[in-house]
């Protein structure tokens, strides 16, 4: 009598087998995977596995891609910390520095990020909530704005913290 083996295709195995090829910097396959997952998926799980194909993209430098996943993993779950987070650092990461400073002040006024991520505004690779009284931090965003043309809105950025 043959044996029937039962293939595997459902939600779980599919997010699983990404989160594998994910892990060993496969993220072009584990990018497959999760869509897979995604497609099989009950909604209360596309959350997290929108965050893990937005983390993938982001590994391959495709943060518009990335953030695609980011805003629709928020349109599901408002205040995803990790999204936020994920929106934020892709923001960065394509010199979209208005956008990410509205992000960063929108999650430090609602509490939204918390003490799992030491975020700091450094350079281009590091980032965290600039606070209103994050005087340096507010400094170097606005000299990166500067940088890029953006005097008006740095200018304001400055005004705004000499006030508070």
């Amino acid at each position: 009598m043959t044996k029937i083996h039962k293939i595997q295709n459902d939600a779980d195995y599919y997010y699983d087998k990404g989160v594998a090829c994910s892990d060993n910097g496969e993220y072009v396959r584990a990018i497959d995977y999760f869509y897979r997952a995604y497609e099989q998926d009950e909604v209360e799980d596309r959350t997290q596995t929108l965050l893990e194909i937005g983390a993938c993209y982001a590994m391959l430098g495709e943060h518009n891609s990335a953030l695609k996943c980011y805003y629709k993993a928020l349109a599901i779950d408002a205040k995803n910390e990790t999204a936020f987070v994920g929106i934020i650092s892709s923001l960065i990461e394509t010199n979209k520095n208005p956008e990410a400073i509205y992000y960063i002040n929108y999650t430090d006024s609602k509490n939204i990020i918390g003490e799992d991520y030491d975020v700091s505004v450094t350079n281009n690779k590091n980032f965290k909530v600039v606070g209103k009284y994050d005087r340096e931090a507010i400094v170097y965003v606005a000299r990166r704005l500067i940088q890029n043309g953006e005097s008006a809105y740095a200018k304001k950025l400055l005004e705004e913290t000499e006030n508070n």
